[in-house]
């Protein structure tokens, strides 16, 4: 967590409950791989008259066909 004059900040890694078994854009099967992380960030009600932002890293893949990146869906997932 981090703390500054008018934000908390928090951090929640997930990890994959399951790999995504074909790509969404194209359907092509067992054609994607790991592509890094991404950060976001998403706003929550404020808390002590603070703005609260959660970071959630998120796994990204790359279609191997169309050579599309896509991000996992936050229902695959789970905080750690």
């Amino acid at each position: 967590m981090e703390e500054s004059k008018d934000d908390y900040r928090f951090l929640v890694e997930t990890i994959s409950i399951s790999s995504p078994s074909h790509c969404p854009k194209c359907g092509t099967v067992a054609n994607l791989y790991k592509h890094g992380q991404k950060q976001q960030l998403f706003f929550d009600l404020p808390m002590h008259a603070k703005r609260v932002g959660i970071y959630v890293k998120r796994q990204r893949y790359k279609c191997r066909a169309i050579l599309d990146i896509l991000v996992t869906s936050l229902t695959n997932e789970i905080p750690f």
